[in-house]
């Protein structure tokens, strides 16, 4: 008897073009689900622009308001912060976050998009360590973690390092630009 020689690829069996059926239905329905979702979330912008009583207000009253409250304030990042896992977790930084009055940035789409750069723009970045390497890390992690946007927006960011044995610490104020080139960053 003769052998059959296969080819390369079967047809698809009824088993697979099912499970492509299901899998494209489920496709659309998600994407439906977005468009709704998306839908609200413009209703809701909408809304807000009519009835919030801040959003209400004229853009230079809300820009003087902005600037209360980012100008010149300071974040700071110590060994506290970035030392060890509990000190370092999510929630010690949304709770710097949230003394920093940065809850702000979140309150709606339209107040994010009026104050997304003003904490780069106008507030004061430290880090605070001792000179091992691992704390450079650190910062280094800090920009590469920023937009490009943030990046050149960020006017000062301000490291105090030192080492065991050595009395005070070291300053360097520069911007964050300066800082991401000093220290080799590279986006991922």
């Amino acid at each position: 008897m003769a052998s059959r020689k296969r080819s390369g690829s079967s047809p698809p069996t009824e088993a697979q073009s099912a499970k492509k059926q299901r899998a494209d239905r489920a496709n659309r329905r998600e994407a439906a689900r977005d468009i709704r979702e998306q839908a609200r979330h413009d209703e809701i912008t909408k809304s807000n622009t009519v009835n919030s009583p801040f959003l209400r207000l004229p853009g230079e009253i809300r820009n003087m308001i902005y600037a209360y409250i980012f100008t010149d304030t300071l974040y700071i990042f110590t060994d506290f912060h970035l030392n060890g896992e509990a000190q370092g977790s999510d929630i010690d930084l949304y709770k710097l976050f949230e003394e920093n009055d940065m809850s702000l940035l979140l309150d709606s789409r339209r107040v994010h998009k009026e104050t997304a750069l003003l904490p780069y723009k106008m507030s004061i970045f430290a880090f605070e360590f001792e000179g091992e390497w691992r704390h450079w890390e650190y910062v280094r992690e800090f920009l590469e973690s920023r937009s490009r946007a943030q990046i050149l927006a960020m006017r000062r960011l301000e490291i105090f390092y030192g080492g065991v044995g050595l009395v005070g610490f070291s300053h360097r104020m520069e911007t964050s630009k300066w800082w991401y080139k000093s220290l080799g960053c590279v986006k991922s």
